[in-house]
């Protein structure tokens, strides 16, 4: 390397270093979310956005009568259900969730007596998986 270009990237890197704190975005409050087919995926991957770690009783539901009020197809929050949505009673519609590496996003209620933020609630289509997946503790990052 000619000594030109490192004083060149020796001053662009202090120059950046002084003054990119009040050139850079601010970052975001929310973490941004895409839905994309039946999919959210949060497009950043940023700590600074994680608002909590909580261990919760995690369980699943199957969009059914059943399991739901008697309109099972949509949610709490007025959405069709899908695959990524969860239920919590405390968490405002919208926000993030991530239990083991997934992204999920709560849009729908769970019954009253489940009124502590420390219960979420799956959605699956799927019966048998969520008869299989029962009750666990689990971490849950909030973001």
């Amino acid at each position: 390397m000619k000594i030109e270009t490192i004083i060149n990237f020796t001053f662009i890197f202090l120059l950046g270093a002084i003054l990119g704190a009040h050139f850079l975005p601010p970052k975001p409050s929310e973490p941004i979310i895409y839905e994309q087919g039946d999919l959210y995926i949060r497009t950043i991957s940023n700590p600074n956005l994680l608002k909590a770690k909580i261990l919760a009783v995690i369980t699943c539901y199957n969009p059914v009568e059943a399991q739901c009020d008697s309109n099972p197809e949509i949610t709490a929050s007025g959405k069709k259900v899908r695959e990524g949505f969860i239920a919590n009673n405390c968490l405002k519609f919208g926000t993030s969730v991530v239990i083991e590496d997934k992204i999920y996003v709560v849009e729908d209620r769970m019954n009253k007596r489940y009124d502590e933020c420390k219960f979420f609630d799956i959605l699956l289509f799927d019966l048998k998986e969520a008869r299989e997946f029962g009750r666990q503790v689990k971490e849950v990052e909030i973001y």
